[in-house]
Protein backbone atom coordinates (compact mmCIF):
# COMPACT_ATOMS: atom_id res chain seq x y z
CA UNK A 1 0.00 0.00 0.00
CA UNK A 2 2.84 2.38 0.80
CA UNK A 3 4.41 1.67 -2.58
CA UNK A 4 1.15 2.61 -4.31
CA UNK A 5 0.99 5.92 -2.41
CA UNK A 6 4.63 6.68 -3.23
CA UNK A 7 4.05 5.98 -6.92
CA UNK A 8 0.99 8.26 -6.99
CA UNK A 9 2.93 11.05 -5.24
CA UNK A 10 5.81 10.74 -7.71
CA UNK A 11 3.46 10.81 -10.70
CA UNK A 12 1.64 13.86 -9.36
CA UNK A 13 4.89 15.70 -8.63
CA UNK A 14 6.26 15.10 -12.15
CA UNK A 15 3.28 16.45 -14.07
CA UNK A 16 3.64 19.45 -16.32
CA UNK A 17 1.37 22.47 -16.66
CA UNK A 18 -1.64 21.94 -18.90
CA UNK A 19 -2.78 25.58 -19.30
CA UNK A 20 -6.39 24.46 -19.03
CA UNK A 21 -9.35 25.93 -17.22
CA UNK A 22 -12.63 24.73 -15.80
CA UNK A 23 -15.62 26.42 -17.34
CA UNK A 24 -18.92 26.74 -15.46
CA UNK A 25 -20.36 23.71 -17.25
CA UNK A 26 -17.71 21.34 -15.90
CA UNK A 27 -18.69 22.10 -12.30
CA UNK A 28 -21.81 19.96 -12.80
CA UNK A 29 -19.66 17.01 -13.80
CA UNK A 30 -17.48 17.41 -10.73
CA UNK A 31 -20.56 17.65 -8.50
CA UNK A 32 -22.00 14.48 -10.01
CA UNK A 33 -18.73 12.66 -9.44
CA UNK A 34 -18.53 13.79 -5.80
CA UNK A 35 -22.20 12.91 -5.24
CA UNK A 36 -21.65 9.42 -6.68
CA UNK A 37 -18.65 8.84 -4.42
CA UNK A 38 -20.55 10.09 -1.36
CA UNK A 39 -23.58 7.94 -2.23
CA UNK A 40 -21.46 4.84 -2.70
CA UNK A 41 -19.70 5.43 0.62
CA UNK A 42 -23.00 5.99 2.43
CA UNK A 43 -24.44 2.80 0.93
CA UNK A 44 -21.40 0.81 2.02
CA UNK A 45 -21.65 2.15 5.56
CA UNK A 46 -25.37 1.38 5.80
CA UNK A 47 -25.07 -2.16 4.49
CA UNK A 48 -21.93 -2.84 6.55
CA UNK A 49 -23.82 -1.86 9.72
CA UNK A 50 -26.75 -4.08 8.74
CA UNK A 51 -24.36 -6.99 8.15
CA UNK A 52 -22.64 -6.43 11.51
CA UNK A 53 -25.99 -6.33 13.32
CA UNK A 54 -27.11 -9.52 11.57
CA UNK A 55 -23.93 -11.37 12.54
CA UNK A 56 -24.04 -10.09 16.11
CA UNK A 57 -27.66 -11.25 16.47
CA UNK A 58 -26.69 -14.73 15.32
CA UNK A 59 -23.91 -15.05 17.88
CA UNK A 60 -25.97 -13.50 20.69
CA UNK A 61 -28.70 -16.08 20.11
CA UNK A 62 -26.19 -18.89 20.40
CA UNK A 63 -24.92 -17.56 23.72
CA UNK A 64 -28.46 -17.12 25.04
CA UNK A 65 -29.43 -20.62 23.92
CA UNK A 66 -26.46 -22.10 25.77
CA UNK A 67 -27.46 -20.32 28.98
CA UNK A 68 -31.03 -21.64 28.69
CA UNK A 69 -29.75 -25.22 28.32
CA UNK A 70 -27.87 -25.02 31.63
Amino acid sequence: MKLFIYIILIILSLTSKSYAYLDPGSAGLLQMLLAAIAGAFASLVIYWNRFKNFVSKIFKKKKNDQKKDM
